[in-house]
């Protein structure tokens, strides 16, 4: 059985493997002279090690079928614990992805998978 202690190696071993570092960005709804409303996106003050992988992993394929499989072009995969939801988009190397899907987070997991999709 695995204990705290293997589990919190290998997650370390996990984010040392995550080649890229991005920036989470925040959405802030405004409501506009019109009566609708404009967002802008604010960017976090520390950045994420990240890996973003072009298409999805074979479990979030099948997790996603009905849900946004068809609009997600991207796995991002990022640390245990890292603050990030559907309602986010994260800057990586001067491109943007939209978050569509974060998976249920148990507490042996040593990464996260979010489904993604580029926005241009």
């Amino acid at each position: 059985m695995l204990t705290a202690s293997d589990i919190a190696s290998m997650r370390a071993t996990q984010v040392s493997a995550l080649p890229d570092v991005g920036t989470i960005l925040r959405p802030t709804v405004s409501p506009d002279a019109a009566g609708g409303a404009s967002t802008s996106w604010t960017a976090d003050s520390e950045t994420v090690a990240c890996r973003v992988h072009a298409g999805l992993e074979r479990n979030a394929r099948q997790t996603l079928a009905e849900k946004v499989a068809v609009e997600a072009t991207h796995t991002v995969t990022v640390p245990v614990g890292t603050d990030i939801d559907e309602t986010c988009k994260l800057a990586v190397s001067g491109r943007t992805f939209e978050v569509l899907w974060v998976p249920d987070r148990e507490e042996w997991h040593t990464a996260v998978q979010c489904a993604a999709k580029e926005t241009r």
